[in-house]
């Protein structure tokens, strides 16, 4: 059910689009590795 609604578009869709790697470099290498909170926060 989640697959067909708009969760479903986002991960599929949007998510991949979303660069993390340009926002991950900001974040200290010792409070934890950039991870899918990321995409979340952006």
């Amino acid at each position: 059910m989640l697959d067909a609604g708009w969760p479903g578009l986002f991960r599929e869709h949007i998510l991949p689009s979303v660069s993390v790697g340009n926002v991950a470099r900001h974040f200290d290498e010792t409070c934890g590795r950039p991870s899918k909170e990321l995409y979340a926060m952006i």
